[in-house]
């Protein structure tokens, strides 16, 4: 194998031996969890970084390698869930609503028909407003309820729409 870059430091010899002697756990780790491929040059870096600190740090040689990085490894999935969780959370349904087009489309009429199969009349409503233009902060002020209440409704008709697999 090549020569492994770390933070633009060199693995040594051993470290990058010992870091090919231990790939599997990494590969285990990502079955265990379900991940892909997409998922592994980000846990490939953490398990570079693991490598090398277990190496050069003594008091850790008291824990198996596998523990240490499977913990490190959870705690870099953990964050990465979170602020993919934190970005699609904070998205708001513009996206979706562009996706929509135009009202005279037939490609449209169908995928609002569906959309209308799946949520209520109420939710229906928020989508068309927001559709007409209007900001979440408008919507709450016509609907008489706090902007944060129409948040989490869009929140709702979000979750909704994902699970029919229609965003």
């Amino acid at each position: 194998c090549g020569v492994i870059l770390v933070d633009d430091r060199i693995l040594t010899p051993e470290q990058q031996e010992f870091a090919e002697q231990h790939h599997g756990l990494l590969l285990k780790f990502m079955v265990t969890y379900g991940l892909t491929d997409d998922d592994y040059g980000i846990l490939a870096e953490r398990y570079v970084k693991t490598v090398k600190k277990y190496l050069e740090t003594e008091s850790l040689h008291q824990y198996r390698f596998s523990t240490i990085l499977w913990y490190r490894l959870r705690a870099d999935l953990h964050k990465h869930r979170r602020r993919a969780w934190k970005e699609e959370a904070h998205s708001s349904l513009d996206d979706f609503l562009e996706v929509v087009g135009e009202p005279d489309d037939s490609g449209t009429s169908i995928l609002w028909s569906d959309i209308e199969q799946q949520i209520t009349q109420q939710q229906i409503e928020l989508l068309r407003l927001r559709a007409m233009g209007f900001t979440p902060r408008e919507i709450a002020r016509m609907q008489q309820c706090s902007h944060n209440a129409i948040h989490c409704r869009f929140k709702r008709i979000k979750k909704k729409l994902k699970r029919a697999g229609l965003i």
